[in-house]
């Protein structure tokens, strides 16, 4: 299991942790256990560190180094394991205040940040939604999590007023799949305005924006969108946020991006794509 990967199974309640001895890999506990070195050749434990609570997110470090033949305490497994399930109590009641909060947290971290890079295989961007997309997608996930819908159209104000963002001149890289154009969150009406929306994208200024199309061979296996603010990643799962920081992990991330645009369409490719789409929209509303 790749370092990633731990850190995505420790943030939804589960603790990596190896050892040498048979008695750690027979320990009747509820967390997921496997095998993992770290970087100085043994084996240790691997445990994300999550911020403090009030951010309500996990945070991925890497491995830690420790002396050949060295193996976790219990007492840090515990610790390490309590700062996760806060950081998802945090989280869970972040969610039930509504999905405002989390909005005007990536409105300030996304203007904050000098470089954006997106990629989103089930759904379209934030920042390229239009409101009667984002509007539905709301109303999925608040129904889904069973937290308020209360504040929906508050949340999409929130969400619209992050694409000013787009405007300002700064490296941004969106990729959609077109699959997530394919499974529509709203109604097909709402989805032309959406497409609508995306064609308009291919022509903002400094906005490097592509479509990964159907049938076309991706160079990796990929299990989720992700966001890249500078050196750090954000990776969104069905009810929970993970945030790494580590440069090694970031550098695949990276690499990962590389290789998506060398198969995206871009420019009047992602327009013929997006238009196609349009057309198959309007046959259903016309129906």
């Amino acid at each position: 299991m790749s370092c990633i990967s731990a850190a995505v199974s420790l943030y939804c309640s589960s603790v990596t942790v190896c050892s040498r001895t048979s008695s750690a890999r027979s320990s009747s506990t509820a967390e997921a256990r496997t095998n993992n070195s770290c970087s100085c050749g043994c084996t240790c434990a691997f445990i994300a560190h999550p911020p403090p609570a009030a951010s309500g997110i996990g945070r991925a470090h890497a491995p830690p180094r420790c002396s050949p033949g060295t193996s976790p305490t219990a007492k840090q497994c515990h610790r390490s394991i309590s700062e996760l399930r806060i950081s998802k109590a945090a989280r869970r009641a972040q969610l039930r205040a509504g999905h405002r909060a989390r909005q005007q947290q990536s409105f300030d971290s996304e203007h904050a940040a000098t470089r954006i890079r997106n990629v989103e295989f089930g759904v379209v961007p934030g920042l390229l939604q239009s409101a009667d997309y984002a509007r539905a997608v709301f109303r999925t996930q608040a129904e889904l999590l069973q937290v308020p819908d209360s504040d929906i159209e508050a949340s999409v104000r929130v969400r619209m007023q992050r694409q000013q963002v787009l405007y300002q001149g700064k490296d941004i890289e969106i990729v959609v799949s077109q699959h997530a154009l394919r499974h529509p969150v709203a109604p097909p009406d709402a989805m032309l305005g959406q497409l609508a929306r995306l064609v308009s994208a291919v022509d903002i200024p400094g906005l490097r924006f592509g479509v990964l199309p159907e049938f076309r061979r991706l160079p990796n296996i990929t299990m989720n969108g992700f966001i890249m603010l500078d050196d750090v990643v954000q990776v969104e799962h069905v009810s929970a946020e993970l945030t790494i920081d580590d440069p090694e992990q970031i550098g695949i991330y990276r690499r990962l991006m590389d290789r998506l645009w060398q198969v995206a369409c871009e420019g009047d490719e992602a327009r013929a794509i997006l238009q196609r789409l349009a057309a198959e929209y309007r046959h259903q509303t016309e129906g």
